[in-house]
């Protein structure tokens, strides 16, 4: 099952980095994120993410973290792969919104979950979505279910 896991994700990543390629010049940055996710225990996360632009309306991320938290009692790490696309609804419109609607998967060693929420510019991000486990879900490590997640995005380039 990790080897359908790893080559999905794979697939995802040489799908997505082909598309970027195919069309025409696409800024990229890099963010910092750092926030709080709930999957049936409470996890801090940390990681980095690239951003990929175009123009205003369809914003496009993909990254990597690490969740940190205590499963049964232990301090687990467990790694996490992410893809969102974020759509602007009001077309051409740069500075007068301050949303965009999200939607996601998130990858793990122990769940695949596909995710919807809203993001305040770009920065702030709500997400909710429903983790499908990859391990058995006798396992006291299977994290499964309802997702809530809330994440600040720190771009580089102020650095």
């Amino acid at each position: 099952m990790k080897k359908i896991v790893f080559l999905f994700t794979l697939a995802l990543i040489s799908v997505f980095s082909n598309k970027m390629k195919a069309q025409s010049k696409y800024t990229t940055h890099t963010l910092i994120h750092a926030g709080y996710t709930y999957q049936n225990h409470h996890f801090g996360e940390v990681g980095a993410k690239f951003l990929f632009l175009k123009n205003d309306n369809f914003l496009y991320r993909l990254g990597g973290s690490a969740l940190l938290g205590k499963v049964d009692k232990k301090f687990t790490v467990i790694p996490k792969i992410q893809a969102d696309i974020l759509v602007n609804t009001r077309k051409e419109v740069d500075i007068a919104h301050g949303y965009y609607f999200l939607a996601g998967a998130d990858f793990s060693t122990h769940y695949i979950a596909p995710k919807l929420g809203v993001s305040l510019f770009g920065i702030t991000d709500f997400n909710v979505g429903y983790a499908f486990p990859i391990r058995h879900r006798n396992s006291p490590q299977a994290l499964e279910g309802l997702q809530f997640q809330f994440l600040i995005n720190i771009p580089t380039v102020i650095f």
